[in-house]
């Protein structure tokens, strides 16, 4: 099922078990995500690796003492405005920072969490 959530005027949407899922493996929720997406200082990447059917982003914004990576892809609504389709947040080290953002490039790249 699709969730929507609405924050300081983005509108945020995802897949509830999308969701679950992402809690289970990840220990992050989808709001909390959107949530440091829209208020933290970010760096945004392009995520070649998983744009094969629609365009993915990567945000990399800072949470505490590490960094979370926010998979998004963005849609217009039917009233014109966007809304920020959350695909998966995971946590990264500090140190695993520069590591993802090549990953991203080059999918041979390994990183430890």
């Amino acid at each position: 099922m699709t969730v929507s959530f609405k924050y300081k005027d983005w509108h945020f949407e995802w897949d509830s078990e999308k969701e679950a899922k992402n809690i289970r493996k990840h220990g992050v929720s989808f709001k909390r995500a959107a949530i440091l997406f829209r208020d933290g200082e970010y760096v945004i990447d392009p995520d070649f690796k998983h744009s094969t059917v629609e365009s993915r982003w990567v945000n990399l914004v800072l949470d505490q003492d590490h960094f979370l990576a926010v998979c998004v892809t963005w849609r217009e609504t039917k009233t014109g405005k966007t809304s920020y389709r959350i695909i998966s947040a995971l946590r990264i080290s500090p140190q695993n920072v520069s590591k993802y953002r090549k990953r991203l490039r080059d999918p041979r790249e390994g990183i430890t969490k």
